[in-house]
């Protein structure tokens, strides 16, 4: 009974050569490919501390309120930042940090607004956000046909340059050619001499 019951809280066996995102058509690895579970629980970490700042700024004007309510507030700041930066920008303060951002999960741009509300009130009801499939997409993300990737445009600001191919018995130089200096014109000599 015991091996039954774990068989099928497991759910069926996975490959062993499964990636994360291929079957949604995302790379198994690098720019556009699935986000790692530790970069999007520190992007999580960095928004929840924003969202603590943000509560944290009507005391500055010199509004209080109780220790109960202020758990309210810092909840509704991180929602409220989770669902403004996620439809505008497709990404948070904390996922730009880590180089992530929300798609939707057909990779056709950022998610509509309706869905992404969606999405934030699911996120706050916590249940949902700590359940994952096997893509790294927890039920909130499923809900608003959504998926977390590794941002393609930060990807490519980062990579170097590529050099174009050398043709075959061509000798590539260690730098940049370098042209000499043209003499200034023998009219424009004379006037500095005087």
């Amino acid at each position: 009974m015991a091996r039954a019951i774990g068989s099928w809280l497991s759910g069926p066996p996975v490959p062993s050569d499964f990636q994360p995102g291929v079957r949604l058509g995302l790379p198994a690895d690098g720019p556009g490919s699935v986000a790692s579970i530790g970069s999007r629980v520190g992007a999580f970490v960095i928004d929840a501390i924003v969202a603590n700042l943000l509560a944290g700024l009507p005391y500055v004007f010199g509004v209080h309120y109780s220790a109960d309510l202020r758990g309210f507030v810092i909840l509704g700041a991180f929602l409220l930042v989770e669902l403004i930066f996620d439809a505008l920008y497709g990404q948070t303060i904390g996922k730009r940090l880590l180089g992530i951002r929300v798609i939707r999960a057909d990779g056709n741009g950022l998610g509509s607004f309706p869905w992404l509300l969606l999405r934030a009130v699911l996120l706050g009801l916590l249940v949902p956000a700590v359940v994952w499939d096997r893509d790294r997409r927890g039920l909130h993300d499923k809900a608003a046909g959504v998926v977390v990737v590794v941002d393609p445009n930060k990807a490519a600001a980062r990579r170097p340059p590529v050099a174009p191919p050398v043709k075959a018995g061509a000798v590539r130089s260690a730098g940049p050619a370098r042209t000499p200096k043209k003499a200034p014109p023998a009219a424009n000599r004379r006037k500095r001499r005087r």
